[in-house]
């Protein structure tokens, strides 16, 4: 029922993205019954079934520091109440993660919690006085910055969440983000280091320095709008890459030095031959001097369809490349894509079964790109048998963080509430 809910729902939002303005809901609406949880969404249980001796799937790369796996690295979190929800924020600040907002019941959330990953306790965090849902939260310079957002239900068009606050972890204590020159409070993504927070909203990229609590407008772009999926990464210690997507994957390139932002030459965008079909829910990951995209579903004809496929985009050559995975790896849409250690790896997703139907996929694949190897990985069904379930997930460069959407204790009784992969050394 929950698949066959969300898949109605996907199709609706795929057609309106494809043929009405190109509207995109640039909201955090991380895979859903596909990636872990969290996008994401599972853990499991850590205790491993007497009765399954077979070996552990694993991809070890010689020379590398990780080993990525589907049974080791991962861990349950313990549930916290009502923290099943959609839309909030995921900040790690050290060994703690903090989760704001979200919506519950059609309703922001003014609540939130923070996480010891060392201690695995929760705890409530004091009140900011502000309910928030499909806002930034980011951590700049050791405090959590949220920002933006809607009271309710982003599908009701009002009720955007004016302002923002900024926690500060070490004295559990508020202040107001001014709104002086500030961005919109809506239609926005961000990004931060340890001195500034980057804001695009519409066609403007907006800085905000913590120390002095100001914002500033700093560069004006072309060619995007306030709807338009877009999505924001490091490129660099000195480099954003900021991709869009109204029809087909295109990215731009812009210097950082301080306050000042100035846009590199290049705004490439793939050819309608390596990236065939307009497509949206395709997975997005940077690192290494390229950019992945990989799946995601689209319109072919009146069917929607996924796609398995991918393309790469290499900065220093200014190329893009079609990748051709094997039938092994399977086609999908709504998954999460990261980059660590020298490898892209992408986690769960849904493929669409029948024009309202979908079923989430149960794998983590890892792209090498320096062999042009996938190796699929299949989630061992009772270790972590829920991660296509969750509603959101979070990469923190160190851990993927996935949290059930819905999550009571007892539903779904076959899933954990979320939990934590870690890849591993050697």
């Amino acid at each position: 029922m929950l698949n066959q809910f969300l898949s109605i729902c996907f199709v609706t939002l795929l057609i309106t993205h494809l043929y009405a303005c190109d509207q995109a809901d640039n909201q955090r609406s991380h895979h859903r019954s596909e990636d872990t949880g969290d996008q994401t969404g599972k853990g499991g249980d850590d205790k491993k079934d007497e009765a399954d001796e077979t070996p552990e799937p694993t991809v070890e790369t010689p020379g590398a520091p990780t080993v990525f796996s589907v049974t080791r690295g991962w861990e349950d979190l313990t549930p916290a109440s009502d923290l099943g929800r959609s839309g909030a924020s995921f900040v790690t600040v050290g060994n703690q993660l903090f989760v704001w907002g979200g919506l519950q019941n059609g309703v922001a959330s003014g609540s939130g919690y923070r996480y010891d990953f060392v201690t695995k306790a929760w705890t409530i965090m004091s009140s900011g006085l502000i309910s928030k849902t499909n806002h930034i939260g980011l951590n700049v310079g050791g405090k959590v910055f949220l920002w933006g957002g809607y009271k309710q239900s982003p599908t009701i068009a009002v009720n955007f969440r004016a302002g923002g606050k900024l926690y500060d972890p070490a004295t559990d204590s508020w202040a107001n983000i001014s709104d002086t020159n500030a961005p919109e409070f809506t239609g926005t993504i961000g990004i931060a280091n340890d001195k500034n927070v980057y804001v695009i909203s519409c066609n403007y990229i907006y800085t905000y320095e913590l120390a002095s609590n100001t914002w500033k407008q700093i560069q004006a772009m072309t060619g995007g709008d306030c709807y338009t999926n877009r999505s924001v990464h490091w490129f660099d210690e000195k480099t954003l890459a900021i991709v869009s997507f109204p029809h087909r994957p295109q990215i731009s390139f812009w210097k950082i030095d301080e306050h000042i932002v100035k846009r590199d030459d290049r705004n490439t965008k793939v050819s309608a031959d390596l990236w065939q079909n307009d497509r949206q829910s395709f997975a997005v990951a940077v690192g290494g001097g390229k950019v992945l995209f990989h799946g995601g579903s689209g319109l072919a004809g009146s069917t929607v369809t996924d796609y398995n496929d991918a393309v790469i985009y290499d900065y220093a050559a200014n190329t893009w490349t079609k990748l051709t995975p094997d039938n092994t790896v399977s086609k999908r849409s709504q998954h999460t894509a990261f980059y660590h250690d020298s490898r892209f790896v992408m986690v769960g997703g849904y493929v669409m079964t029948s024009p309202s139907t979908a079923a989430s996929v149960r794998d983590m694949v890892v792209y090498d790109p320096t062999k042009n190897t996938w190796d699929v990985l299949p989630f061992n069904q009772t270790k972590n048998p829920c991660t296509a379930e969750a509603g959101e997930t979070h990469w923190d460069g160190q851990r993927f963080i996935f949290i059930m959407e819905s999550f009571t204790t007892t539903h779904p009784p076959t899933c954990s509430f979320g939990g934590v992969y870690t890849p591993s050394a050697n």
